[in-house]
């Protein structure tokens, strides 16, 4: 037979369970609701720039390939 005491503690214990899952579903369903209202941001011309793939290969195309590494020249 249980004591009065044990049978509240239990109550409590199921009740604040339950609270703590209702909190964190709260909190999530507010986060995907914000993130789904943020607009969506418009991509710079800056960043358009630095990563544009065929740009970019252009870009290295042009850079002299070095004649040895550091490690190969004795420096390393």
């Amino acid at each position: 037979m249980k004591h009065h005491s044990e049978s509240t503690c239990s109550h409590l214990r199921h009740l604040r369970r339950l609270l703590g899952i209702t909190v964190l579903a709260c909190a999530a369903m507010s986060v995907r609701a914000f993130a789904a209202d943020a607009p969506a941001k418009a991509v710079s011309s800056c960043v358009a720039c630095h990563t544009d793939s065929e740009k970019l290969k252009a870009e290295a195309a042009k850079v002299p390939a070095p004649l040895a590494s550091a490690l190969q020249a004795g420096k390393g």
